[in-house]
């Protein structure tokens, strides 16, 4: 059972840092655009680069993390019969 609950997490986790990677890329390609959907300040200064560059990049991390629970083996116990 925790080997199940572990690559459903994966699965959680690979999906939504895929989400915001996608979401940060179109913030690193289209600031203006992605400012402009910001219903509390439409017409403010778009966020610097660095900033969805390093939500990209966390994402990325916790995206690896996600596929490594999926595909990982489980390496059974050594007082296992």
């Amino acid at each position: 059972m925790p080997s199940l609950l572990m690559r459903v997490l994966g699965g959680l986790l690979a999906l939504v840092a895929a989400l915001v990677f996608l979401v940060s890329l179109m913030d690193l390609i289209d600031p203006v655009g992605t400012k402009m959907a910001d219903d509390n300040d439409p017409f403010g200064v778009p966020d610097p680069w660095y900033a969805p560059g390093a939500m990209a990049l966390g994402s990325v991390a916790i995206g690896g993390s996600g596929v490594w629970l999926l595909v990982r083996k489980r390496k059974p116990h050594e007082g296992a019969v």
